[in-house]
């Protein structure tokens, strides 16, 4: 996890710009730890976890010289 300062390293790279007084960005003081999981949720099946996971979409821009097609 490469904690320093009770900070992992993931959360150090997301915080780059942060100035030295504010609070990380995934941290307790910015209202943004999730918890633990309430005993309410269901265990979910490895597809339900894929259906409502985030996506990442994948975009590809090519420039084509020479007529302007519309």
């Amino acid at each position: 996890m490469d904690l320093k300062d009770n900070v992992c390293g993931c959360c150090r790279r997301a915080d780059k710009s942060r100035d030295d007084n504010a609070p990380f960005l995934y941290s307790t003081a910015n209202d943004m730890d999730p918890g633990d999981v309430p005993t309410c949720i269901p265990v979910l099946t490895q597809v339900e976890e894929m259906l409502i996971a985030p996506v990442h979409v994948y975009v590809v821009v090519r420039q084509i010289r020479g007529q302007q097609y519309l």
